[in-house]
């Protein structure tokens, strides 16, 4: 759980605290879509490097980055190491998928615990009521 979680737990929060730690909770959750997306993307070169070396010959030369140095392999060598590679990503991606549906069940029930509200949400969920005067 988050910090902001278990500051609610042991004293009653002032209304800043309590709009600081829904802040903090959303940018966490922010965070893990924006990882969530890279780890997309660089699995998505991965498969695309994957494919382009399995119709070429085991033995030609293939360079691979690793750490910012470049180093001279053979296609045969490059390929398994770029498929493992691949499933670690997508079972990472996997993984922070789950938490973030995690998180904003943390999210949602700490906004009922707190009674927030996000500005303009109220307009669409409710219609306006004239008071004829």
């Amino acid at each position: 759980m988050s910090t902001a979680a278990n500051i609610s737990k042991d004293k009653k929060l002032t209304p800043q605290e309590v709009v600081d730690g829904f802040r903090k909770l959303r940018e966490e959750q922010r965070q893990m879509a924006n990882k969530i997306t890279e780890f997309e993307q660089e699995k998505s070169e991965h498969k695309l490097v994957s494919e382009t070396l399995e119709g070429l010959d085991g033995e030609r030369k293939c360079y691979r980055l690793i750490s910012g140095v470049l180093i001279e392999r053979t296609v045969k060598e490059v390929l398994p190491a770029l498929k493992r590679n691949m499933d670690h990503l997508g079972k990472l991606i996997e993984s922070l998928n789950e938490q973030v549906v995690e998180k904003g069940k943390e999210i949602n029930d700490y906004r009922e615990k707190y009674n927030i509200r996000i500005q303009g949400e109220d307009m669409v969920s409710q219609p306006k009521v004239q008071s004829s005067a």
